[in-house]
């Protein structure tokens, strides 16, 4: 009799603990993924006890519609997206860079929607000579992987570069920001709590530039 009180009152233990979780959705473009992320993982780790944390990696686009539509609580973007439904702010600063082998005619890209697909088409435009090469990639990744293996060139974030990778600056036109964006009208103030810690690393992010 006293093992079973015991059992239902750890049952009834785990069901209080369950119920007081909050489900918090993150997606997040491909250059926040391994450059930002880790070090804004960092918030939430004193609250994961309370967390069923779900991260998820798409373009900026696709983010920002799946905060629009609250199906996810937070996304970090990599171009000016608002609407009614959102909240956008200032994350950090990134800048883009052209790095690999500039001796070889081959240019890595991204697709066309992605975050940096704008600056892509930018810097082509401003090119005297056209590269003979152009290859698609949907990955950084992968296009990162290529780069380090002297196969071309590309213009990523200067946070992939390393030393093993030459590259050259371009200057303020091709500097961005990441931007956070939330969903406007967020009951759950636990969420809302761990959205303002997110503006609150913004803050210590920016002083680092």
């Amino acid at each position: 009799q006293q093992l079973l009180k015991e059992w239902e009152q750890t049952q009834e233990a785990l069901k209080q603990q369950i119920s007081i979780r909050h489900s918090f959705k993150i997606g997040i473009s491909q250059s926040v993924a391994t450059s930002i992320m880790p070090a804004l993982f960092n918030i939430f780790i004193p609250d994961l006890s309370q967390l069923d944390l779900e991260i998820s990696v798409f373009n900026s686009e696709k983010v920002f519609d799946l905060v629009k539509n609250h199906e996810i609580h937070f996304g970090i973007i990599e171009k000016p997206m608002m609407s009614a439904q959102t909240e956008t702010f200032s994350l950090c600063k990134d800048e883009l860079v052209i790095a690999g082998d500039s001796e070889r005619d081959l240019f890595f890209i991204r697709e066309n929607d992605s975050g940096v697909g704008y600056y892509t088409q930018l810097y082509l435009k401003e090119q005297n000579k056209f590269p003979k090469h152009i290859v698609k990639i949907n990955s950084n990744d992968v296009i990162v992987a290529h780069l380090k293996a002297g196969l071309g060139t590309s213009l990523i974030s200067k946070r992939f570069v390393n030393s093993e990778l030459p590259y050259q600056v371009l200057g303020e036109k091709y500097q961005r920001k990441f931007l956070g964006v939330s969903f406007l009208n967020e009951e759950d103030y636990f969420i809302k709590d761990l959205i303002q810690k997110i503006k609150n690393f913004s803050n210590i992010e920016k002083s680092l530039f």
